[in-house]
């Protein structure tokens, strides 16, 4: 007996498509953008691409996020998502960055290329990504800018995460790569060291 009427697919929901390639079907110029970058972030390139942070048929989140930045992103980074939330416990950490208090990861990195270091969504960390809301010029006595050589590596310059780290510490007072000042400064003044 042969059924009449309309052929029916035996997998009328599989996609034409996967990942980016699909997506690049209606976001063309911004997927090409982002490919563009020097460095481009690897969920973008994998098997799902674009469906690794975002829900293609709705969300409550905007720009169809997956969920809050901060879930999005502590998926595959959780150890800097665990370092926030010890942070933001730690009573020595009276002045966290804005970003770290609010979960807030692409205040600072790009969500999906750039042509910086760590994802960076400015060039210069310390008068456009932390001089954006602190005053870096005035904020310590130590020089650092594009001039200033760092001792411990003679081929790079000191900026602010030369001493502090941007996404937390857990429990190091001020976003500090250490616990007391003392152990920072003798990194590059060995001749400080007691």
């Amino acid at each position: 007996m042969m059924l009449q009427g309309p052929q029916v697919s035996w997998a009328p929901l599989k996609i034409k498509k996967l990942g980016t390639s699909l997506c690049r079907q209606c976001h063309r110029e911004m997927i090409e953008r982002a490919f563009s970058k020097d460095r481009i972030h690897w969920p973008l390139v994998d098997s799902k691409g674009c469906l690794n942070c975002h829900a293609p048929h709705g969300a409550k989140q905007k720009k169809l996020l997956n969920g809050l930045t901060l879930t999005v992103c502590g998926k595959c980074h959780s150890d800097t998502v665990e370092l926030q939330a010890w942070s933001k416990k730690n009573p020595k950490n009276k002045k966290l960055c804005e970003p770290v208090k609010t979960g807030n990861c692409i205040s600072c990195h790009a969500p999906h290329s750039s042509d910086n270091i760590l994802l960076f969504a400015r060039t210069s960390i310390n008068a456009e990504l932390c001089g954006e809301c602190h005053e870096w010029q005035s904020h310590s006595t130590h020089p650092i800018g594009d001039k200033v050589i760092d001792q411990r590596n003679k081929n790079l310059t000191l900026d602010c995460l030369s001493c502090h780290k941007g996404c937390g510490t857990g429990n190091k007072p001020s976003m500090l790569h250490y616990e007391l000042t003392e152990e920072l400064c003798i990194q590059c003044h060995t001749d400080r060291k007691r």
